[in-house]
């Protein structure tokens, strides 16, 4: 019984993270009359995020920093 269980949530957290991928690039189809940007797709996104901890990294190890 719970291996059945657990190939069950393996299936479903697979099955709702292709889906809300989807669900991603389906909405930032639909938004682009809405501004002048889109939104960062997730590997955008991901690409992003380390530059801007870096980036707050730097400003709080430099000299005269907070």
């Amino acid at each position: 019984m719970i291996p059945l269980l657990m190939v069950a949530s393996v299936w479903y957290i697979a099955t709702t993270t292709v889906l809300s991928a989807g669900q991603c690039y389906v909405e930032r189809h639909y938004a682009r009359g809405t501004s002048r940007s889109l939104p960062a797709s997730p590997p955008q996104r991901l690409h992003i995020r380390p530059a801007a901890v870096r980036a707050r990294l730097h400003t709080v190890t430099a000299p005269g920093g907070r």
